[in-house]
């Protein structure tokens, strides 16, 4: 590297963090799916999903929510990864009075990618910031989200939007005509309601929490995972199942296998609760590589219809 991109790339680091070395470790797996939340706030082609209320407005670094005190900002650095990491161990960059709060590495929508928190001290005021470095050939890029570190809200805020980070895998490959929902509401009552913690939820009337007379809701999950045996897999599908209604009476009415796309799933139907207040309760979940996708559904009236529904928005998954 010569001066003029030593000193550049120190430059822009300077006003991110100091980074002391690297410490190996094996990658947890992320694949984000872009939802119709995600938004293109910035120049690279990254998209992320505003949570907590969030209303960004765009800035020249990428955008900012002046209520919420929540800064988003992106770029690119023409600088491989791995010489940028070198670069950054230099002790001289902990000038800036930062301190790395804690580190994780990632395959992250099939990219190298570490995501660090930060804390940086001056004057009256501590920024937090939630940095996500992510290895794009020979480029880097940089997306963050700074907060006030005092505010423990705001700082969850920010890396839920961090860990939404969604962008077409693979250098070359076009992005998708359009931003589609990752499931087809066209045939149902349902539309989008929110994006909490990386899980989509639908309702009848598109709020939360939902005034439709049956209290219908569906939600879409996902989680990074080792692979599963069978045995595995039925146990995972029993614990969460249990977790949906904690400490209720669950009556399973049925359990099987299924095929959803190609892909195998296991489809629970139960009731919880007692007979007054007695809930229809929709799972399933969908195993692939090292992901397993989770389908609930939830509803106090209508079983029989909105069971059709759920497993109408099920099967629809991953068709499009």
């Amino acid at each position: 590297m010569n001066n003029n991109a030593r000193a550049l790339a120190a430059l822009l680091l300077l006003s991110l963090f100091a980074l002391p070395a690297i410490a190996a470790e094996t990658p947890k797996v992320i694949d984000v799916e872009r939802t119709p939340l995600h938004k293109d706030l910035f120049d690279i082609p990254v998209a992320v999903a505003p949570k907590g209320g969030c209303n960004f407005v765009k800035t020249e670094g990428g955008a900012a929510d002046k209520n919420k005190k929540i800064a988003l900002e992106a770029s690119l650095l023409r600088i491989p990864c791995g010489k940028l990491i070198e670069e950054i161990k230099n002790d001289c960059l902990r000038e800036k009075k930062m301190e790395v709060k804690s580190q994780s590495s990632f395959i992250w929508n099939g990219d190298r990618a570490e995501l660090l928190k930060i804390f940086q001290l001056g004057g009256r005021t501590t920024v937090g910031k939630w940095v996500l470095i992510v290895e794009r050939g020979d480029t880097t890029w940089l997306i963050s989200a700074l907060y006030s570190a005092k505010d423990a809200n705001a700082s969850q805020t920010a890396l839920e939007i961090i860990k939404s980070a969604w962008w077409q895998r693979g250098e070359g490959e076009e992005a998708p005509a359009e931003a589609a929902p990752v499931v087809d509401v066209s045939e149902t009552p349902f539309c989008v309601a929110d994006f909490r913690g990386d899980s989509l939820i639908l309702t009848k009337d598109g709020k939360i929490p939902t005034e439709a007379e049956d209290k219908a809701l569906y939600v879409i999950s996902s989680e990074a995972v080792s692979c599963y045996t069978r045995e595995r897999r039925d146990a995972f599908v029993k614990e969460r199942l249990l977790e949906i209604e904690p400490g209720a009476e669950l009556e399973v009415i049925s359990q099987r296998d299924e095929m959803l796309n190609g892909v195998p799933a296991i489809v629970t139907v139960a009731y919880a609760g007692s007979e007054e207040g007695q809930k229809l309760i929709y799972q399933a979940a969908l195993f692939k590589a090292y992901k397993v996708t989770l389908f609930v559904g939830i509803a106090r009236g209508n079983a029989t219809e909105n069971l059709e529904y759920f497993g109408r928005l099920t099967a629809s998954y991953g068709s499009r």
